[in-house]
Order: C-alpha cells, then sequence, then structure tokens
C-alpha cells in the first residue's frame, strides 16, 4: 500500500483507502491483502485445513459483527430508541442464520478427513473464542439501564429466545 505525500502511515484505514485520485478503493478499504493473507495452515500437505481455517475465521467475523450490533441495541435502548434496537435485533437474528447456517459447509468434512489436521491444533476450539463468550456475556445482560422496563423487558425475552435457539454452534 502506498501512503501519499504527508499522509502518517498511522492514519485511518478510510484515509489509507483512497488512491491518488481520491477514489476509495475496494481492496484496500477492505483491507483484503491482511484478509486474504491471514489463512496459514500449520498442517501444509492436508488440503481440508483451509476450509477449516475459512469457516472459523467467518464465524469470528460474525461473532464480531453480533457484538457491535448488540451494542448498537444496548444504546438505543438506554435511549428509548425502541423501534431501532428491534431493527438492530433482527439483524443478529439474521447474522445468527447466517452463522448457523455456513457449519453445513464443514459438515462436508468426513471424520478422516477431519482428523487428519485436527491433531495438530491441540485444544484450540470456537467455544474458548474470546468473542464468542463476550456474545454471550452481552446476550445475557439484564440491567441495561433503559427508562423503559416494559420495553426492556420484551426485548431481553425476544433476544434470550433467539441465543437459547443457536447457542449450540459450534459446539
Amino acid at each position: 500500500m502506498t501512503i501519499k505525500p504527508g499522509q502518517d502511515e498511522r492514519a485511518s484505514p478510510a484515509a489509507k483507502a483512497e488512491d491518488k485520485a481520491g477514489e476509495v478503493r475496494y481492496e484496500t478499504y477492505l483491507q483484503l491483502d491482511k484478509l486474504l493473507s491471514a489463512q496459514q495452515p500449520i498442517t501444509a500437505p492436508e488440503h481440508d485445513e483451509m476450509l477449516f481455517i475459512i469457516q472459523h475465521q467467518v464465524a469470528e467475523l460474525w461473532f464480531k459483527l453480533m457484538l457491535h450490533e448488540i451494542d448498537a441495541a444496548i444504546a438505543c435502548l438506554q435511549e428509548d430508541q425502541l423501534a431501532r434496537s428491534i431493527k438492530i435485533l433482527n439483524r443478529v437474528k439474521q447474522v445468527q442464520h447466517q452463522l448457523i447456517g455456513q457449519w453445513s459447509v464443514l459438515a462436508t468434512l468426513t471424520p478422516n478427513e477431519y482428523s487428519a489436521f485436527r491433531a495438530a491444533l491441540g485444544t484450540t476450539s470456537i467455544p474458548r473464542s474470546e468473542q464468542r463468550s463476550a456474545r454471550h456475556r452481552a446476550s445475557s445482560r439484564r440491567n441495561i439501564g433503559c427508562s423503559s422496563s416494559s420495553s426492556v423487558t420484551r426485548i431481553a425475552h425476544c433476544w434470550h429466545g433467539s441465543v437459547t435457539t443457536s447457542s449450540t454452534i459450534g459446539s
């Protein structure tokens, strides 16, 4: 990536994403060089490890988005913006559906294909994911400081039902 003259190399990703004409470049904005080089199999000859890595990296990205959205929903509830909070939580619900659906791709691995690289991973697993743990903590918050307690109760009830439905992800 080229830094513009006078541009601090610690500048924001948005500032770095512009080319010389000031146009935002898709691959720079999304930092595709970093994203697409983040898959580093440790059992090089095993073809299927790449599927495993990408599957779990995508799951971590979905977890990151869910945490971002849950924080926004809580902020909306604290400001008595119930409709906006519901919209955001519906987005979280859709992300959960996407996350659940993606596991069918990993299910294409046979037990022998999975075993070929699993031992090299040691005790690593998605239940040990920090973001997954944070999502569970965030989704179980009860007292979020909103003055409209009946709204909070309805949201919490709906949200907890949604989390319960998907809590087996990656277990």
